[in-house]
């Protein structure tokens, strides 16, 4: 599947999250570190000696997030994002960068509650809205009325389990579309988010 509008300076590990960026995406990267060691290559991509560092494009150029984050480096983050700061968000956004996690927005509400502070459920509910709008975690749709929140930001698709509920990272690698998708004309591919549902096979052992 040829990926539209490729930019030919942005490394091949990089051209599948230039889809949000269009015409705008950037022609040049940064240096692979500067003094002060902001940015670092990304373990993940494994990218040539050159270290060229990975760069979530749908989250505004920022680095993979480097779990955990503590309560400056997520207030930070928030800011970059133009976020404004504030406690129950700092709280929830350090719940979420803690690790790469799958959270409903239930379960964000109950262990903020429960570790943090009191927060209401809209308050939540609207803060997750727009931490998904900013990029900064992704919003995963399972069914009407199902939906997680991915603090990992980084290309991926996943794997649910409708038996146990379990939602688990698929890299991007192993997943290929071949040939033309059949997209409308006039339209071109923004990105790609699967959900390969799978239940436990029942392989006749507990038959009596």
């Amino acid at each position: 599947m040829r990926v539209a509008r490729q930019k030919r300076l942005i490394p091949p590990n990089l051209q599948m999250r230039a889809f949000a960026f269009g015409e705008n995406a950037p022609t040049n990267l940064p240096p692979a570190a500067n003094a002060s060691g902001s940015w670092r290559a990304c373990e993940f991509c494994r990218v040539s000696p050159m270290a060229l560092p990975c760069y979530n494009f749908f989250a505004m150029i920022e680095p993979i997030h480097n779990f955990p984050l503590n309560r400056d480096q997520v207030s930070a983050l928030l800011e970059r994002h133009g976020i404004l700061p504030t406690q129950q968000r700092i709280d929830i956004a350090h719940l979420l960068f803690q690790r790469a996690q799958h959270l409903a927005a239930e379960q964000v509400l109950a262990k903020v509650n429960a570790d943090y502070g009191h927060v209401s459920k809209a308050t939540v509910y609207n803060t997750l809205g727009l931490f998904v709008r900013r990029g900064l975690v992704r919003e995963v749709l399972i069914e009407p009325g199902r939906t997680f929140y991915d603090s990992n930001t980084r290309d991926h698709h996943h794997l649910y389990n409708v038996d146990s509920g379990q939602l688990t990272d698929i890299p991007a690698s192993s997943v290929q579309i071949d040939g033309d998708p059949g997209l409308p004309s006039g339209t071109e591919i923004e990105g790609m988010d699967l959900v390969i549902r799978v239940r436990n096979r029942d392989d006749g052992r507990d038959r009596r």
